[in-house]
C-alpha cells in the first residue's frame, strides 16, 4: 500500500516538474484528489463496519 502511494507521489512530483503548463498541474491535482477520496472512502467504509460490528456486539450483551 505504502509503495503505490509512494509511486503515485514520484508519478504526480514528475508532472509537476517536467511542465510549468497549468493543464499538467491540474491533471496531477485531479489525480492526487481522486486517490485520497479513494483512500478516505475506503477508511470510511472499514471504520462504520467496525463500529456497527461493535454496537451489535454491545447491543447483544446487555439484552
Amino acid at each position: 500500500m505504502t509503495k503505490i502511494t509512494k509511486h503515485y507521489k514520484v508519478v504526480i512530483w514528475s508532472f509537476y516538474k517536467v511542465s510549468p503548463f497549468s493543464k499538467r498541474k491540474r491533471l496531477a491535482d485531479q489525480v492526487l484528489l481522486r486517490i485520497k477520496n479513494y483512500l478516505i472512502s475506503k477508511y470510511v467504509l472499514v471504520y462504520v463496519l467496525v463500529e456497527s460490528i461493535l454496537r451489535a456486539v454491545s447491543m447483544s450483551r446487555i439484552e
